[in-house]
């Protein structure tokens, strides 16, 4: 397991990693459109999301439903500029590149003082990503559970009151007639916001990571640099300006 393996999946399902050269034309235009179809349904969400809080607004609502519409409008708001970010800064291909130089340079280094390095950090990188996925999964497993529970106690009259199911989400139709679009939806958008979450998260976490790990790896043939030889030290300078360079980079 790499660094960068648990963000590099979920940007794949969140149709946000891009494709190898070789992928046949369909499944490029397939994945595409998934991963198109998941944006456009995550902005869609949160200007129904931005209507409901509106319409609270509106309707002079308590000061604890209008706070939590307002912090649930801004995560989500924040997420979708995260996600802006990271495909104008193509974060995907930076990730890509880095597990490569991890399948060239790390998995089978010839200093073992590098693999040293690198065991260690891979270490507390996944006990990061796996914190972030047990509890962003439960969070959100969590918030589907008791939502579903307050439907089922209240039986039919849950949707004929004005009580939120999960979100305080704007509906256009009859909610009671299409309560389950409204409960696919929100599970749907609730999982989906998981996803985005996790990749942020653990793609943030793998960079910092490798940072830290080219700085350390700079820092031990600095080190190991007076060994080398006359003839060797002009090559050896030039290859650890190259690393300083990459690590800055």
């Amino acid at each position: 397991m790499g660094l960068l393996n648990m963000s590099t999946l979920m940007l794949q399902l969140g149709g946000a990693w891009p494709l190898e050269e070789g992928e046949s034309k369909p499944k490029k235009i397939f994945y595409k459109m998934y991963g198109n179809f998941l944006i456009i349904s995550f902005v869609v969400f949160n200007v129904f999301l931005s209507l409901g809080f509106i319409r609270l607004i509106l309707k002079k609502e308590s000061f604890g439903r209008l706070s939590n519409s307002l912090s649930v409008l801004i995560t989500l708001l924040l997420m979708i500029l995260n996600i802006t970010i990271f495909n104008q800064k193509k974060v995907a291909y930076l990730c890509q590149d880095i597990k490569i130089y991890e399948k060239n340079y790390l998995l089978n280094a010839k200093d073992p003082e590098i693999s040293v390095i690198y065991e260690a950090i891979l270490k507390k990188s996944k006990i990061l990503n796996t914190f972030t996925l047990v509890t962003s999964f439960f969070g959100t497993l969590s918030l589907i559970g008791v939502s579903l529970l307050w439907v089922h106690n209240a039986g039919s009259n849950f949707w004929e009151s004005d009580a939120p199911f999960m979100f305080e989400l704007y509906v256009p139709f009859d909610r009671q007639k299409y309560y389950g679009l409204v409960i696919i939806a929100n599970i749907f958008i609730a999982c989906l916001g998981t996803i985005f979450y996790i990749a942020v998260q653990t793609t943030f976490y793998g960079l910092f990571m490798y940072g830290n790990l080219r700085f350390q790896i700079l820092q031990l043939k600095f080190k190991k640099f007076s060994t080398y030889n006359e003839e060797d030290s002009f090559e050896g300078l030039k290859m650890l300006k190259t690393e300083h360079y990459d690590a800055i980079k």
